[in-house]
């Protein structure tokens, strides 16, 4: 849109108001009609963060019916305990609520502890360690998935971004699923790991569930599960940027733009590309303030162009500027319309047939034709009079002249004739 102001194919208003319209990616792809009453601002994922802050004012308990809560009843004495922290799991965080904020800004992740167990070094996780996770994963999507999908719900403002909440909330529940059922085995109870505490160095770079050792007074160790909730809503996001960038989209060094995969989320060491890390990425948010069908209508023009564009390519012709090459290539179908149709899609149209085109005698010209006519017209006759009154003189000189000549040519005749009678006689 600033390309074709700068180019002045719009003016100022016209780019202003289509840039007040949030971008529709399926305009002209089955992707319906442009939202008419919603106008959006955009920035960066640091942008999206201020703005959650400050907008966003719901909040996800970590108490009194909490998530650890939940899962410490749902456990039924399989393990002793469950809490959420920051940083090092030891540090529990019970002293007030975490925003939606906090988790994508912060490092908190939820432990669970199972029963203190007497087991030996080098003996493997036992069995209980994966009900827990089983336990937690069923309640991580009944309740954190939940909670982003609402906290964030304000990104659906039409049918795309609907579309990509979704898409979200399905990709990061089907995440949860993968790691509960594969078990992580990151931080796994050995001769190795005993002297470490995997949850406060491993745990909480991943993405998923994984083992861990946690400090304890049977053995020196206790193990459990643990999940970075953080990373969780980082994921949502990044389901989220993918879904609306284009899923199957590259860079220019064949990887993908985002991309979520279990394990290690350092993309230096892993192969997650997270939404948080592209600065490129522009989430748009609505205002609350409202535009008219027209600049709606003006605005999916554009969109409608810039798709075909991006799927077709494009060529220049520069003599579609001449009014009379353009219905020429029109007519003989060198160049072709587009019209949409109800399933959103466009379709070719026959110029000689379409109902919204007709070809009309251009009054304008018309009349200026015909005003030309009739001044070389009334020039013409005015000349044409000049002539009949200059060839109407000519006749009167040369009747006069006739009847002179006439009557000398009469006199001589008869003066001749009495000369020769006068010598006759």
């Amino acid at each position: 849109i600033n390309g074709l102001y700068s180019a002045g194919i719009i003016n100022e208003k016209s780019r202003d108001s289509a840039l007040m319209v949030p971008y529709n990616q399926g305009a002209g792809n089955g992707g319906g009609s442009t939202e008419t009453s919603i106008i959006t601002m955009s920035g960066n994922y640091v942008w999206l963060l201020d703005y959650i802050k400050t907008s966003c004012t719901g909040e996800y308990a970590i108490d009194n019916g909490s998530l650890s809560n939940k899962i410490n009843s749902y456990s039924n004495g399989l393990f002793g305990n469950a809490w959420v922290s920051d940083g090092p799991h030891r540090n529990w965080i019970n002293d007030r609520n975490l925003t939606l904020y906090d988790y994508l800004s912060g490092n908190y992740s939820l432990v669970i502890q199972a029963r203190d167990a007497d087991k030996e070094d080098g003996d493997p996780i036992y069995t209980d360690t994966h009900n827990l996770i089983y336990g937690a994963r069923d309640i991580l999507k009944d309740q954190f998935t939940e909670f982003l999908y609402d906290e964030l719900s304000f990104m659906g403002y039409d049918d795309n971004t609907q579309e990509a909440l979704d898409y979200a909330k399905d990709q990061l529940n089907s995440l949860i699923d993968r790691t509960a059922n594969t078990g992580l085995k990151l931080g796994e109870y050995n001769k190795e790991s005993s002297s470490q505490d995997k949850n406060s160095t491993e745990a909480p770079n991943y993405l998923g569930f994984v083992h861990t050792t946690i400090e304890g007074n049977v053995k020196g160790k206790n193990v459990g599960c643990a999940v970075n909730l953080s990373n969780l809503a980082q994921a949502f996001l990044t389901y989220f940027a993918d879904y609306m960038n284009g899923v199957s989209k590259l860079t220019a060094s064949g990887q993908q733009v985002f991309d979520v995969s279990a394990g290690n989320v350092a993309t230096s060491i892993g192969n997650s590309h997270l939404a948080k890390n592209n600065a490129l990425f522009q989430y748009t948010v609505p205002t609350g303030k409202s535009i008219t069908t027209e600049d709606a209508y003006q605005a999916q023009f554009w969109d409608t162009l810039f798709n075909q564009i991006c799927q077709n390519g494009w060529t220049e012709d520069s003599n579609v500027d001449d009014k009379e090459y353009l219905q020429e290539v029109l007519q003989s179908g060198k160049l072709f319309l587009s019209r949409v149709k109800d399933d959103g899609y466009y379709y070719q149209v026959n110029y000689s047939t379409d109902s919204y085109i007709k070809e009309v005698a251009d009054e304008t010209l018309i009349a200026q034709a015909e005003a030309k006519y009739n001044t070389e017209k009334s020039r013409l006759n005015s000349k044409e009079e000049t002539l009949d009154l200059k060839m109407k003189n000519i006749e009167t000189e040369i009747s006069s002249l006739t009847t002179e000549y006439d009557t000398v040519k009469n006199t001589i005749s008869k003066n001749i004739e009495k000369s020769f009678k006068r010598y006759d006689a």
